[in-house]
């Protein structure tokens, strides 16, 4: 630590120098538990994460120059403590950002809904709407507002604007995942749309040239594109394209830029040279394969279906394929058949994907799509089939618990949403309440939580709703979760006794 260097030194006689050493000890030890969450932070433990977020919420809370004789301490002194904190706070940010995401689909509303998720644009069916209403009278999770207020106070620190440094990639994509999750909980103005483009706006005025100015760029164009606001999007793309300095593919950007010109601003003319040139340029690559399936999906919308059905299915059989876009290939596929009056292979599609593919986007929406294409023909008995096979899929998915999920709690919402299709959100209670206690740890934890939220927010069940979160502790009492749990059920408590 630069500190240690000087206290040994001979600065001992500064003012304020022995304060200084004290806090900077006190971060040091900070950042020796924040190392561990960085070694591993994709299975990172949750007691880790609470150590490393307690030590630096610790660290601010302690702040030396609230001390009336830090006025007399020398200007050095007082800098020092002063970037300490503030790199305190853009660890903490990145902290709380972590368990924010593992709190997806548990404490707040996970749409499901991917990065960009443009060629499904004009399909909103497809995925979760009902199932919407369960979180929606939820408070707000603590970690959204805690991760927008250190937020605010790092944007407004001139330490970040000195050299940029300390502008990485999460903080870069912080802003907008807080708008994500307000989007999802549909409101019409995100609070967080203003200060996610001051925040942007400014790396990209300080840094235009630099790679960090252009991830901010692209930031914000993930931003525009979650907003429905392509002119935009496509003038920041366009931005990037100009400057020739980008990470990553070099096509990556350019099929981006395409799919904002077909899918976003439907200017189909000039996305089809976009993706024909894509194609030729890199033959054989992710690149060339996706601009493959954009094409497909434009010749379908003119009409020329078993010219698009061709096309996706020598993707389909393409070595070397990843497994999301293949996937999505086929799922495109499904949909167009369907859409051309052939109902009976889209089913056998849809099902192929889930027995081969369970654990991919195009696996967990598959069955949805077939339980309301059930629901709006009318027929009930083909309806309760359609169902019962749903309901057999995702138990078997949410009890292998699979890795390649993501955000795997969000099957259970899938799950749930197929219920309340069926107008049936006691059944989704029951089954959840049935299978949890078999489910291992957070799976188990999660599933009793889901079935307390629709007896709660659905059937105003207060009984067995309590029940559940206190079945939740008794089986679980060691889940990252069971904090929250005892929250709510102090907050129903305190309810009950005003009432």
């Amino acid at each position: 630590m630069v500190g240690l260097i000087s206290f040994c030194c001979g600065c001992g006689g500064e003012k304020g120098i022995d304060a200084r050493y004290a806090y900077e000890k006190r971060v040091w030890e900070a950042r020796m538990r924040e190392e561990r969450i960085w070694l591993e932070p994709l299975a990172v433990r949750d007691e880790d994460l609470g150590a490393a977020i307690a030590a630096y919420e610790s660290v601010l809370a302690a702040n030396p120059l609230v001390d009336p004789n830090s006025e007399s301490w020398s200007p050095r002194v007082r800098g020092d403590i002063e970037r300490l904190r503030f790199s305190s706070n853009v660890a903490l940010v990145k902290l709380y950002f972590i368990r924010l995401q593992n709190n997806s689909g548990v404490t707040y509303f996970r749409s499901g809904v991917q990065r960009h998720d443009l060629l499904f644009r004009d399909r909103r069916d497809l995925g979760l709407s009902l199932v919407k209403a369960i979180y929606a009278k939820q408070a707000r999770d603590p970690l959204e507002v805690k991760c927008s207020s250190v937020l605010a106070d790092i944007a407004r620190d001139e330490h970040l604007w000195a050299d940029g440094k300390e502008i990485g990639d999460t903080l870069l994509a912080v802003p907008g995942y807080l708008v994500h999750i307000e989007l999802d909980r549909g409101e019409a103005v995100p609070e967080h749309v203003e200060p996610a483009e001051q925040l942007l706006g400014r790396v990209i005025a300080m840094w235009p040239d630099s790679l960090i100015g252009q991830k901010a760029r692209l930031s914000r164009v993930d931003l525009y594109i979650m907003l429905a606001r392509y002119e935009e999007a496509l003038a920041d793309v366009d931005a990037v394209v100009a400057s020739g300095r980008f990470a990553g593919h070099p096509g990556e950007i350019r099929l981006l830029r395409g799919e904002i010109l077909a899918h976003g601003l439907g200017r189909y003319a000039e996305a089809e040279s976009v993706f024909t040139a894509l194609k030729t340029s890199y033959a054989g690559t992710r690149v060339s394969r996706a601009a493959s399936l954009d094409l497909a999906a434009m010749l379908a919308r003119r009409g020329e279906t078993r010219e698009a059905v061709e096309m996706i299915r020598e993707l389909e059989m393409a070595k070397e394929m990843p497994l999301e876009m293949r996937t999505a290939a086929m799922f495109l596929r499904a949909l167009i058949v369907n859409e051309s009056g052939d109902w009976g292979e889209a089913v056998t599609l849809l099902w192929r994907i889930c027995r081969l593919y369970p654990f991919t986007r195009a696996g967990m929406v598959a069955p949805l799509v077939m339980l309301r294409h059930e629901l709006g023909a009318g027929n009930r008995e083909s309806v309760e089939r359609v169902h019962r096979k749903t309901v057999e899929f995702y138990l078997s998915a949410i009890g292998m618990d699979s890795a390649s999920l993501r955000y795997r709690h969000l099957v259970k919402d899938y799950l749930i949403e197929s219920y309340l299709l069926m107008g049936d959100p006691r059944g989704a209670a029951m089954v959840l309440e049935e299978r949890a206690p078999t489910w291992s740890g957070e799976n188990g934890a999660v599933g009793l939580i889901k079935s307390a939220l629709i007896y709660l927010n659905l059937l105003d069940d207060r009984e067995n709703g309590v029940r559940m979160l206190e079945k939740c502790l008794d089986l679980f009492p060691a889940s990252r979760y069971s904090g929250n749990v005892r929250a709510q059920l102090d907050s129903l408590s305190h309810r009950q006794t005003v009432q």
